[in-house]
């Protein structure tokens, strides 16, 4: 699937973090020759190889090894299992004293070993999943092509997920981008950092983003599988963000955080854009203010945050969170199901009260209210037929019991009326 939304969010350039980036010092970047122009061609072999400007052919250097024989005479096979940090797949390298040592042109000699060359810009990606160029770092999605020194441009070591360090059961290290047995801790990417720090403090690298924002991020190449290797795939980021006004395929950029609502992005001045993909969209560093709807452009809208007004995607919440807060509210009603239950009692309770008034034998029937409680009620008129038995002042009094055993409780206290007739 082509991402097709490359817009001026693709074309903003970040900055580095000044004191934490870099491939070595100066002394140990030789420089490179003739590496402003390349074509393409292939080997006899059948094996794709690259030509600089003066068309050296590169077959071996660059190309993914499990063993020194895969890399041609002379040649030495990094393996992603050796040393501390290990170039996913492997990667075809040499012992060398100076450039003219590395096969071809524009390939550098960096702490001696060479590194293949490649053009920076070339060729021009116009979609986030551009194929990539066969002839440019082999086509590897495990390199990219990065600029280590004025003029010198070579391609690096590039894993973006743990899938890419599987043959050797090591973890990609987010700083280096290459397989680890223990990855750098730090803040996650996305988060707001310090680029004045003495130490970077994120997993892997604080860089300057648009409007002077710090913030951690990831390195990645532009293009090839964007869905599994850049990034840590989808679900986890995208590679977003350039280092130069032109890029090509392959070429270096900065990874930026997956989001399903606006404060994943962590930044105040983030937001959560929809790129037209599977199950979530990525934080880009701009925020609109406006005041009303007619402020912002299509999709987006108008919303209250609480650093303000700002443009934003309607597709996705201010926040997770309160979606959980609404759930809370349903165990409210439970707590007013106790309160009647409360209520019932105390009916139960007056109507012992009413038997007591009905002489000697309404207080036998107070005695039986206790155990009969409101569910008996009905039995509270047959109560008043009772004391109308009663002849004389006293039967009247019995009447009044009757009436008290509206809080059901009566029903003995109609015995207690037959009691007023023998009175008689």
């Amino acid at each position: 699937m082509k991402v097709q939304r490359v817009s001026a969010i693709l074309l903003t350039s970040v900055a580095f973090s000044a004191g934490f980036i870099g491939c070595g010092d100066d002394d140990s970047v030789g420089g490179a020759g003739g590496g402003s122009s390349s074509s393409t061609t292939s080997s006899s072999s059948g094996v794709a190889a690259s030509t600089g400007g003066g068309g050296s052919r590169v077959e071996f250097l660059g190309t993914r090894c499990t063993a020194d024989a895969d890399c041609g005479p002379g040649g030495v096979c990094a393996l992603e299992s050796e040393g501390d940090a290990g170039p996913a797949g492997g990667y075809c390298t040499m012992e060398c004293i100076d450039d003219g040592d590395c096969e071809g042109e524009g390939s550098a000699c960096i702490n001696d070993i060479c590194y293949l060359g490649c053009v920076l810009g070339e060729p021009e990606i116009t979609a986030l999943d551009e194929e990539l160029d066969p002839f440019k770092c082999h086509g590897r999605d495990e390199l990219r092509c990065e600029e280590v020194d004025d003029g010198v441009s070579v391609c690096m070591p590039n894993c973006g997920s743990d899938s890419q360090c599987s043959e050797s059961g090591r973890s990609c290290d987010p700083r280096q981008n290459a397989c680890v047995d223990t990855p750098h801790e730090g803040l996650p990417m996305g988060a707001a950092c310090d680029r004045d720090a003495d130490e970077d403090p994120c997993a892997g690298y604080c860089v300057g983003f648009p409007g002077d924002v710090g913030a951690c991020t990831e390195f990645c190449g532009f293009g090839g599988d964007v869905f599994e290797s850049d990034c840590g795939g989808f679900e986890n980021g995208l590679c977003l963000y350039q280092f130069a006004d032109v890029v090509g395929a392959g070429d270096f950029g900065a990874c930026t955080r997956a989001c399903k609502a606006h404060d994943d992005c962590l930044l105040p001045n983030a937001r959560c854009e929809d790129f037209r993909l599977p199950d979530n969209g990525f934080c880009i560093f701009t925020k609109l203010p406006c005041e009303d709807n007619s402020d912002c452009d299509d999709p987006d809208e108008c919303a209250e945050t609480p650093d303000g007004f700002f443009c934003l995607d309607p597709l996705y919440p201010l926040s997770n969170e309160g979606t959980g807060g609404a759930g809370g509210a349903g165990g409210s009603g439970g707590a007013g199901g106790g309160d009647g239950g409360a209520g019932g009692g105390t009916g139960g309770a007056g109507g012992g009260a009413g038997g007591s008034d009905g002489g000697a034998g309404g207080g036998t029937g107070g005695a039986a209210s206790t155990s009969s409680a409101a569910s008996t009620s009905s039995a509270a008129s047959t109560s008043g037929a009772g004391g109308t038995g009663g002849t004389g002042g006293a039967g009247g009094t019995g009447g009044t019991g009757g009436t008290g055993g509206t809080g059901g409780t009566g029903g003995t206290g109609g015995t207690g009326g037959a009691g007023g007739t023998g009175g008689a």
